[in-house]
Protein backbone atom coordinates (compact mmCIF):
# COMPACT_ATOMS: atom_id res chain seq x y z
CA UNK A 1 0.00 0.00 0.00
CA UNK A 2 1.02 3.64 -0.33
CA UNK A 3 1.79 4.11 3.36
CA UNK A 4 3.42 7.27 4.67
CA UNK A 5 7.11 6.72 3.82
CA UNK A 6 8.16 8.97 0.94
CA UNK A 7 11.92 8.41 0.88
CA UNK A 8 13.97 5.35 1.76
CA UNK A 9 16.70 4.40 -0.68
CA UNK A 10 20.33 3.47 -1.28
CA UNK A 11 22.55 5.58 -3.52
CA UNK A 12 25.92 5.08 -5.19
CA UNK A 13 28.04 6.37 -8.05
CA UNK A 14 28.33 4.28 -11.21
CA UNK A 15 31.00 4.60 -13.90
CA UNK A 16 31.02 7.84 -15.94
CA UNK A 17 29.87 9.83 -12.86
CA UNK A 18 26.35 8.41 -13.12
CA UNK A 19 24.45 8.84 -9.86
CA UNK A 20 22.21 5.86 -9.07
CA UNK A 21 19.47 5.40 -6.46
CA UNK A 22 17.26 2.40 -5.69
CA UNK A 23 14.36 2.20 -3.23
CA UNK A 24 11.36 4.41 -2.51
CA UNK A 25 12.23 7.74 -4.10
CA UNK A 26 10.51 11.13 -4.11
CA UNK A 27 10.61 13.18 -7.31
CA UNK A 28 9.38 16.78 -7.49
CA UNK A 29 10.55 19.07 -10.30
CA UNK A 30 8.15 21.86 -9.27
CA UNK A 31 9.42 21.76 -5.69
CA UNK A 32 13.05 21.76 -6.83
CA UNK A 33 12.44 25.01 -8.74
CA UNK A 34 10.25 26.84 -6.18
CA UNK A 35 7.00 26.65 -8.13
CA UNK A 36 5.00 26.38 -4.91
CA UNK A 37 5.36 27.16 -1.22
CA UNK A 38 3.62 25.06 1.45
CA UNK A 39 1.16 23.84 -1.18
CA UNK A 40 1.72 21.10 -3.75
CA UNK A 41 2.80 20.58 -7.32
CA UNK A 42 0.24 20.40 -10.12
CA UNK A 43 1.72 17.02 -11.04
CA UNK A 44 5.43 16.41 -10.37
CA UNK A 45 5.40 15.72 -6.60
CA UNK A 46 5.12 11.94 -6.20
CA UNK A 47 7.09 8.95 -5.04
CA UNK A 48 7.76 5.56 -6.61
CA UNK A 49 9.49 2.28 -5.80
CA UNK A 50 12.22 1.76 -8.37
CA UNK A 51 15.46 3.01 -9.88
CA UNK A 52 16.75 6.50 -10.66
CA UNK A 53 19.70 7.54 -12.82
CA UNK A 54 21.07 11.10 -12.82
CA UNK A 55 23.93 12.69 -14.73
CA UNK A 56 25.31 16.25 -14.72
CA UNK A 57 27.34 17.96 -17.46
CA UNK A 58 28.21 21.46 -16.23
CA UNK A 59 24.96 23.44 -16.08
CA UNK A 60 23.00 20.67 -17.78
CA UNK A 61 21.51 17.71 -15.91
CA UNK A 62 19.41 14.71 -16.86
CA UNK A 63 17.34 12.34 -14.75
CA UNK A 64 15.51 9.14 -15.68
CA UNK A 65 13.56 6.68 -13.55
CA UNK A 66 11.53 3.50 -13.78
CA UNK A 67 9.30 2.20 -11.00
CA UNK A 68 5.93 1.16 -9.64
CA UNK A 69 3.65 1.98 -6.69
CA UNK A 70 3.44 5.71 -7.36
CA UNK A 71 0.85 7.87 -5.67
CA UNK A 72 -0.11 9.47 -8.99
CA UNK A 73 -2.76 6.82 -9.55
CA UNK A 74 -6.37 7.90 -9.32
CA UNK A 75 -8.39 7.26 -6.16
CA UNK A 76 -11.05 5.47 -8.21
CA UNK A 77 -8.45 2.84 -9.05
CA UNK A 78 -7.39 2.60 -5.42
CA UNK A 79 -10.84 2.18 -3.90
CA UNK A 80 -12.83 0.44 -6.63
CA UNK A 81 -10.37 -1.85 -8.37
CA UNK A 82 -7.50 -2.70 -6.04
CA UNK A 83 -7.12 -1.31 -2.51
CA UNK A 84 -3.38 -2.00 -2.72
CA UNK A 85 -3.02 -0.09 -6.05
CA UNK A 86 0.37 -0.35 -7.77
CA UNK A 87 -0.88 -1.80 -11.07
CA UNK A 88 1.06 0.71 -13.18
CA UNK A 89 4.59 0.87 -14.52
CA UNK A 90 5.94 4.42 -14.27
CA UNK A 91 8.70 5.94 -16.40
CA UNK A 92 10.11 9.46 -16.19
CA UNK A 93 12.68 11.68 -17.89
CA UNK A 94 13.70 15.22 -16.92
CA UNK A 95 16.25 17.44 -18.72
CA UNK A 96 17.29 20.66 -17.02
CA UNK A 97 19.65 23.58 -17.70
CA UNK A 98 20.29 26.13 -14.93
CA UNK A 99 22.48 29.20 -14.39
CA UNK A 100 22.55 31.77 -11.60
CA UNK A 101 20.07 33.98 -13.52
CA UNK A 102 17.74 31.54 -15.25
CA UNK A 103 16.73 27.93 -15.76
CA UNK A 104 14.70 25.91 -18.23
CA UNK A 105 13.73 22.29 -18.59
CA UNK A 106 11.45 19.65 -20.07
CA UNK A 107 10.07 16.43 -18.62
CA UNK A 108 7.92 13.47 -19.57
CA UNK A 109 6.11 10.94 -17.39
CA UNK A 110 4.54 7.74 -18.71
CA UNK A 111 2.19 5.52 -16.66
CA UNK A 112 1.51 2.18 -18.30
CA UNK A 113 -1.58 0.45 -16.93
CA UNK A 114 -1.48 -3.32 -16.34
CA UNK A 115 -5.15 -3.33 -17.48
CA UNK A 116 -6.30 -5.69 -14.75
CA UNK A 117 -9.62 -3.84 -14.32
CA UNK A 118 -12.75 -4.56 -16.38
CA UNK A 119 -13.21 -1.02 -17.69
CA UNK A 120 -10.40 -0.94 -20.24
CA UNK A 121 -7.09 0.91 -20.24
CA UNK A 122 -6.27 3.62 -17.70
CA UNK A 123 -2.77 4.50 -18.90
CA UNK A 124 -1.74 8.14 -19.34
CA UNK A 125 1.25 10.34 -20.12
CA UNK A 126 2.17 13.84 -18.94
CA UNK A 127 4.61 16.27 -20.58
CA UNK A 128 6.02 19.39 -18.95
CA UNK A 129 8.11 22.40 -19.98
CA UNK A 130 9.20 25.02 -17.47
CA UNK A 131 11.47 28.05 -17.10
CA UNK A 132 12.40 30.80 -14.67
CA UNK A 133 14.35 34.07 -14.57
CA UNK A 134 15.83 36.04 -11.65
CA UNK A 135 15.63 39.75 -12.52
CA UNK A 136 17.49 40.54 -9.28
CA UNK A 137 18.30 38.43 -6.21
CA UNK A 138 14.94 39.65 -4.82
CA UNK A 139 12.65 39.45 -7.88
CA UNK A 140 11.91 36.32 -9.89
CA UNK A 141 9.42 35.08 -12.48
CA UNK A 142 8.83 31.44 -13.39
CA UNK A 143 6.29 29.43 -15.31
CA UNK A 144 5.36 25.81 -15.99
CA UNK A 145 3.12 24.23 -18.66
CA UNK A 146 1.69 20.70 -18.81
CA UNK A 147 -0.15 18.69 -21.42
CA UNK A 148 -1.50 15.16 -21.07
CA UNK A 149 -2.73 12.21 -23.07
CA UNK A 150 -5.32 10.11 -21.21
CA UNK A 151 -6.43 6.71 -22.42
CA UNK A 152 -10.03 6.95 -23.61
CA UNK A 153 -11.34 4.63 -20.88
CA UNK A 154 -9.63 6.68 -18.17
CA UNK A 155 -11.11 9.98 -19.43
CA UNK A 156 -14.59 8.42 -19.64
CA UNK A 157 -14.28 7.10 -16.06
CA UNK A 158 -12.98 10.36 -14.59
CA UNK A 159 -15.55 12.59 -16.27
CA UNK A 160 -18.11 11.30 -18.75
CA UNK A 161 -18.19 9.43 -22.04
CA UNK A 162 -16.45 11.62 -24.59
CA UNK A 163 -14.73 13.87 -22.01
CA UNK A 164 -11.55 15.73 -22.99
CA UNK A 165 -8.59 13.33 -23.08
CA UNK A 166 -5.83 15.88 -23.85
CA UNK A 167 -6.08 18.31 -20.91
CA UNK A 168 -3.65 21.16 -20.24
CA UNK A 169 -2.45 23.06 -17.16
CA UNK A 170 -0.12 26.00 -16.57
CA UNK A 171 1.03 28.30 -13.79
CA UNK A 172 3.01 31.55 -13.49
CA UNK A 173 4.75 32.72 -10.29
CA UNK A 174 6.01 36.25 -9.54
CA UNK A 175 7.97 36.65 -6.31
CA UNK A 176 9.25 39.76 -4.47
CA UNK A 177 11.55 39.04 -1.52
CA UNK A 178 11.32 40.90 1.79
CA UNK A 179 14.86 42.18 1.26
CA UNK A 180 13.40 44.40 -1.48
CA UNK A 181 10.08 45.46 0.10
CA UNK A 182 11.60 45.67 3.62
CA UNK A 183 8.45 44.96 5.67
CA UNK A 184 7.07 41.94 3.79
CA UNK A 185 7.57 39.60 0.88
CA UNK A 186 4.91 39.23 -1.83
CA UNK A 187 4.27 36.16 -3.95
CA UNK A 188 1.66 36.07 -6.73
CA UNK A 189 0.57 32.90 -8.51
CA UNK A 190 -1.93 32.42 -11.33
CA UNK A 191 -2.85 28.99 -12.62
CA UNK A 192 -5.28 27.61 -15.17
CA UNK A 193 -5.99 23.87 -15.12
CA UNK A 194 -8.36 21.98 -17.38
CA UNK A 195 -10.83 20.22 -15.13
CA UNK A 196 -9.99 16.88 -16.77
CA UNK A 197 -6.29 17.26 -15.90
CA UNK A 198 -5.20 14.12 -14.06
CA UNK A 199 -2.90 15.33 -11.30
CA UNK A 200 -3.10 16.90 -7.85
CA UNK A 201 -6.68 18.16 -7.61
CA UNK A 202 -6.12 20.28 -4.52
CA UNK A 203 -2.65 21.71 -5.06
CA UNK A 204 -3.49 24.79 -2.97
CA UNK A 205 -4.57 22.77 0.07
CA UNK A 206 -3.39 23.84 3.51
CA UNK A 207 0.00 22.39 4.37
CA UNK A 208 1.82 19.42 2.92
CA UNK A 209 -1.08 16.93 3.02
CA UNK A 210 -3.41 18.39 0.43
CA UNK A 211 -6.94 17.10 0.54
CA UNK A 212 -6.79 16.52 4.31
CA UNK A 213 -8.50 19.81 5.21
CA UNK A 214 -11.19 22.05 3.70
CA UNK A 215 -9.87 24.01 0.73
CA UNK A 216 -11.18 26.48 -1.82
CA UNK A 217 -10.34 23.93 -4.53
CA UNK A 218 -12.42 21.13 -3.01
CA UNK A 219 -15.31 21.73 -5.44
CA UNK A 220 -13.14 21.32 -8.57
CA UNK A 221 -15.11 18.97 -10.88
CA UNK A 222 -14.15 16.63 -13.70
CA UNK A 223 -15.62 18.20 -16.85
CA UNK A 224 -14.50 20.09 -19.96
CA UNK A 225 -14.16 23.45 -18.22
CA UNK A 226 -10.98 25.03 -16.78
CA UNK A 227 -10.31 26.07 -13.19
CA UNK A 228 -8.60 29.46 -12.80
CA UNK A 229 -6.85 30.30 -9.54
CA UNK A 230 -5.39 33.61 -8.35
CA UNK A 231 -3.23 33.22 -5.23
CA UNK A 232 -1.25 35.79 -3.22
CA UNK A 233 0.79 35.45 -0.04
CA UNK A 234 2.70 37.98 2.08
CA UNK A 235 5.34 36.77 4.57
CA UNK A 236 6.81 38.96 7.30
CA UNK A 237 9.91 38.02 9.29
CA UNK A 238 9.99 40.37 12.28
CA UNK A 239 13.11 39.00 13.97
CA UNK A 240 14.90 35.71 14.59
CA UNK A 241 12.00 34.49 16.76
CA UNK A 242 8.75 35.72 15.20
CA UNK A 243 7.29 35.58 11.71
CA UNK A 244 3.80 35.85 10.20
CA UNK A 245 2.03 35.46 6.89
CA UNK A 246 -1.25 36.41 5.22
CA UNK A 247 -2.65 34.46 2.28
CA UNK A 248 -5.64 34.78 -0.07
CA UNK A 249 -6.75 32.85 -3.12
CA UNK A 250 -9.81 32.46 -5.30
CA UNK A 251 -10.85 29.57 -7.58
CA UNK A 252 -13.21 29.92 -10.57
CA UNK A 253 -14.32 26.47 -11.80
CA UNK A 254 -15.84 27.57 -15.14
CA UNK A 255 -18.85 25.35 -14.40
CA UNK A 256 -22.56 26.15 -14.25
CA UNK A 257 -23.91 25.53 -10.76
CA UNK A 258 -20.54 26.10 -9.04
CA UNK A 259 -19.83 29.43 -7.38
CA UNK A 260 -16.29 30.81 -7.04
CA UNK A 261 -14.53 29.65 -3.87
CA UNK A 262 -12.27 31.84 -1.73
CA UNK A 263 -9.77 31.23 1.06
CA UNK A 264 -8.40 33.69 3.64
CA UNK A 265 -5.57 32.62 5.96
CA UNK A 266 -3.31 34.13 8.61
CA UNK A 267 -0.47 32.50 10.56
CA UNK A 268 2.10 33.22 13.24
CA UNK A 269 5.32 31.25 13.87
CA UNK A 270 7.53 31.26 16.96
CA UNK A 271 11.08 29.88 16.58
CA UNK A 272 11.57 28.51 20.09
CA UNK A 273 15.10 27.25 19.38
CA UNK A 274 17.05 26.86 16.12
CA UNK A 275 15.65 23.30 15.97
CA UNK A 276 12.08 23.77 17.28
CA UNK A 277 9.31 25.99 15.90
CA UNK A 278 5.60 26.38 16.71
CA UNK A 279 3.05 27.70 14.24
CA UNK A 280 -0.65 28.56 14.45
CA UNK A 281 -2.75 29.02 11.28
CA UNK A 282 -6.36 30.08 10.79
CA UNK A 283 -7.99 29.50 7.39
CA UNK A 284 -11.49 30.63 6.38
CA UNK A 285 -12.83 28.82 3.30
CA UNK A 286 -15.88 30.31 1.54
CA UNK A 287 -17.39 27.90 -1.01
CA UNK A 288 -20.07 30.38 -2.11
CA UNK A 289 -23.75 29.52 -2.29
CA UNK A 290 -26.15 27.70 -4.58
CA UNK A 291 -23.62 25.01 -5.52
CA UNK A 292 -25.35 21.97 -6.98
CA UNK A 293 -24.85 18.24 -6.56
CA UNK A 294 -22.43 17.09 -3.86
CA UNK A 295 -20.39 20.34 -3.92
CA UNK A 296 -19.78 22.16 -0.64
CA UNK A 297 -21.70 25.32 0.22
CA UNK A 298 -21.22 28.01 2.82
CA UNK A 299 -18.08 28.38 4.92
CA UNK A 300 -15.54 26.16 6.65
CA UNK A 301 -13.02 27.13 9.33
CA UNK A 302 -9.63 25.46 9.80
CA UNK A 303 -7.28 25.91 12.77
CA UNK A 304 -3.92 24.18 12.47
CA UNK A 305 -1.19 24.02 15.12
CA UNK A 306 2.13 22.64 13.94
CA UNK A 307 5.33 21.80 15.79
CA UNK A 308 8.43 21.47 13.61
CA UNK A 309 11.57 19.65 14.74
CA UNK A 310 14.76 20.00 12.69
CA UNK A 311 17.61 17.53 13.04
Amino acid sequence: SEGRIRDIYMSTMLPYDLHFRVGRILTDVEGDHDFYTENDAIFTDFRYDGFEFKKTWGNFSGMAFVGRNTNREHSLYDTVVDPDEGNFMAYGLNLDYATEKWFMGAAGYWFQDDEVQDVGSWGFSTYNVYAGFNFTPAVSLRGTYYFQNLDRDLADTLGFVGAEDNPRAWKAVLNFDQSMLKFTSLRFEYSQTDNMFYGTRDYYGLGADTGQAPSAMTNMPYNNGSTKVFWVRADQKWNDKWSTFLRYYQADFDTAGLDDSKSYAAAITYQYTPAIAFRLIYDLVDYGSGNTGTANNGKDHVVQFRTTLSF
